[in-house]
């Protein structure tokens, strides 16, 4: 687990645009992944290292907003931007989890797997309903 360095107050826009920035990459990952049947090695091993680590560390993102709200001399408009980033966080997560949910199962089906497959096993994955 990584360890937090806890920010003040005054980095409450920097966060936002860190928060805002990874659930815009992870929708633009997440749309074009859930149509494409089959991936390669390198974009399953990509997506299981870079979802990975944000997973990681989403738990920082959350103590770190949490520790802010309870800041006795919050502003009404620090207050709502707080709790926008706490539903954005909502959205990254279980969007990060649809993401690691089709890499889990893509991961055996990678286009290298399946060309290394002889017909035979190809037409028996078909068969069993393994391949689509």
């Amino acid at each position: 687990m990584t360890e937090a360095n806890w920010q003040p107050l005054a980095f409450l826009p920097k966060i936002g645009y860190m928060i805002n920035g990874m659930l815009d990459a992870a929708k633009e990952t997440y749309e074009p992944l859930k149509q494409i049947k089959v991936h390669d090695d390198y974009t399953i091993k990509r997506i299981f290292k870079v979802t990975g680590k944000q997973v990681e560390d989403e738990w920082m993102y959350d103590e770190q907003l949490s520790r802010w709200m309870e800041d006795k001399e919050l502003k009404p408009e620090q207050r709502t931007e707080i709790q926008r980033l706490q539903k954005n966080m909502e959205k990254l997560k279980q969007i990060n989890i649809k993401i690691l949910e089709i890499a889990e199962e893509h991961k055996n089906k990678t286009i290298e797997k399946v060309l290394s497959k002889s017909d035979a096993e190809i037409g028996l994955d078909f068969l069993l309903g393994k391949l689509k």
